[in-house]
């Protein structure tokens, strides 16, 4: 008997609406510190980032000299390779724009830290390449996207425009945390058994039903260097690192409420 994912969908599920709902009292909590918000998004980090499906995301990503990525979401793109995007968070009180429509100071840090990890990337192919894996023979180098999030819907409105027109020009995705929870419900598929190419001859549907629960917290640091720890074989990521990925996640404890039928 299978546990069914799927059944998340659309955001109706109670433990889902209970999630969604603590979550959105987070973000529209005035004095709430980034802090906070990182703790909530590594707990469900299975939940919030599976924008290209399945992921596997790392909570404070140490790479360089001093950066760290609050998170590093990593899709399987399959014949496009693997996809590595990481993410810088802010605060959900903090508006991006002043009332002049200048980019705010803190959002103007967030995006200088993000263009140092770009320049280090470019500049440090060997040092990347450990870290950041391509698998594919064909692609020397895996993709790599940038994004930030900072402020709510309701302190960004009358810039979204400017905002959308400046992360094009940078090439760094700007959201809101209110588009985690709208992508949640509007979005997302939950499928009750990991599909990843050829994975079904790897893995026995048990392990691809443990594989595509959402219910696991973000890697740590060390974790994720401790899953890279040999040399890939295998051009698929969950193939490769699908079974040293169920003995180092961690379920929270809102899949025992799933399965207790809360």
């Amino acid at each position: 008997m299978y546990d069914r994912w799927s059944e998340l969908e659309g955001g109706t599920h109670p433990v889902l609406k209970n999630i969604l709902t603590r979550w959105n009292q987070l973000v529209h909590k005035d004095g709430v510190r980034e802090q906070r918000l990182h703790r909530f998004l590594e707990t469900h980090a299975h939940l919030f980032f599976r924008e290209y499906g399945f992921a596997t995301i790392v909570t404070k990503l140490r790479f360089g000299a001093d950066f760290v990525s609050d998170f590093v979401a990593v899709h399987d793109l399959r014949s496009e390779g693997i996809l590595y995007t990481l993410i810088e968070i802010e605060r959900a009180d903090s508006a991006p724009f002043t009332k002049e429509g200048h980019a705010s100071a803190r959002l103007s840090r967030a995006i200088q830290q993000v263009l140092s990890w770009k320049t280090w990337l470019v500049g440090h192919p060997a040092e990347s390449a450990k870290l950041f894996p391509s698998l594919l023979r064909r692609l020397e180098h895996p993709v790599f996207r940038y994004q930030i999030i900072i402020g709510t819907r309701a302190n960004t409105d009358a810039w979204t425009d400017r905002r959308n027109i400046l992360a094009e020009s940078l090439g760094i995705s700007i959201r809101s945390f209110d588009s985690f929870a709208d992508r949640l419900k509007e979005s997302f598929v939950f499928d009750d058994l990991s599909d990843i190419h050829n994975e079904e001859r790897l893995f026995s549907p048990e392990q691809r039903n443990r594989l595509a629960c959402p219910f696991f917290a973000a890697l740590s640091d060390g974790q994720w260097r401790e899953l890279l720890g040999k040399k890939p074989a295998s051009a698929s990521f969950i193939c490769e690192y699908g079974e040293k990925l169920l003995q180092l996640r961690r379920e929270n404890r809102f899949a025992r409420r799933f399965r207790a039928g809360d």
